[in-house]
């Protein structure tokens, strides 16, 4: 009967330290890939005219295959991003997704900026996580600041 316990002792522990080092993702497989993986809208919340909304708005796209897109007016092409930002931006993606962590999630604001999650998964279906602000949430603003850290400017 010890025998028996110290045999399922040691498969608990065997089990509960593979799970605890987290999903295996095998990157070169999810950038395959084609198409884009994330798009955040970026909106002022500013009073302003239509018009200077339309200038002030934009998106930025972290596509499958690794590239990160801030465009700008001078460039609009993509920087590739290093293998461990690409999978904290996936990983963080799947979760946000997965979990339905930001279904009830709000951020009060009078004026900034608001950001637009939405996530495409690998049959480029479209899951919108996450729309308003980002000031208070540690995890959306590091998602955001990994990938404007890819800009051309």
């Amino acid at each position: 009967m010890r025998k028996l316990i110290s045999i399922f002792m040691a498969a608990a522990l065997i089990l509960s330290m593979t799970a605890c080092t987290g999903k295996n993702i095998d990157i070169e497989e999810v950038k395959k890939t084609e198409g884009t993986m994330l798009t955040i809208g970026v909106i002022s919340s500013s009073d302003m005219t239509l018009e200077e909304n339309e200038r002030s708005s934009r998106h930025i796209d972290v596509s499958y295959s690794g590239y990160a897109y801030n465009p700008n007016p001078v460039n609009h092409e993509g920087v590739l991003m290093t293998d461990e930002d690409y999978l904290a931006v996936y990983e963080f993606c799947l979760d946000a997704v997965e979990s339905g962590r930001y279904k009830d999630y709000q951020e009060e604001i009078d004026d900034g900026i608001i950001y637009s999650f939405t996530f495409y998964d690998e049959n480029a279906v479209p899951h919108n996580f996450y729309t308003g602000a980002v000031y208070g949430d540690s995890d959306l603003n590091r998602i955001r600041n990994i990938i404007t850290s890819y800009s051309l400017d």
